[in-house]
């Protein structure tokens, strides 16, 4: 999020001014000290990310939800994980399901990477969103 970057940028000593910046939602203006080289966008972001309206609330709320989402999709399919490695290509489509989801465009979607796996992303009745990856093992014997 944008203050973990304002944060980062303070502590390694980074060209800060005096900037100011709107909510998306209601305008609520901030005024502070930020980095310089952030964009305009940047800087409403952090502000939006900031203000306490309903609206900004949800907002943020939903963006923390398709973060910690990400971070799932890593854990489960990334290079690191435990089980087995995914193509790239492969988890550039479940972190734009969990975009697709978080942003509730589409309610779920069930992707077969192959060798019996099968990913479920979906957002449920509790409003989260859910990464299932299940595993099948078949085993077929003939005389």
């Amino acid at each position: 999020m944008q203050e973990e970057k304002l944060k980062k940028c303070r502590d390694a000593g980074g060209m800060m001014e005096t900037r100011t910046g709107a909510c998306r939602f209601c305008g609520q203006a901030m005024v502070e000290e930020m980095p310089m080289e952030w964009a305009q966008e940047d800087i409403n972001e952090y502000v939006t990310e900031m203000c306490n309206c309903d609206s900004a609330a949800y907002y943020q709320r939903k963006k923390k939800q398709k973060e910690r989402a990400h971070e799932r999709v890593v854990f489960l399919f990334g290079e690191g994980n435990q089980l087995e490695v995914t193509p790239e290509r492969a988890e550039s489509l479940l972190h734009e399901i969990v975009e697709l989801v978080g942003d509730e465009e589409i309610q779920s979607a069930t992707v077969e990477i192959g060798n019996g796996v099968k990913v479920k992303i979906g957002y449920t009745m509790k409003e989260r969103i859910k990464i299932t990856r299940t595993k099948a093992e078949k085993s077929a014997y003939e005389e």
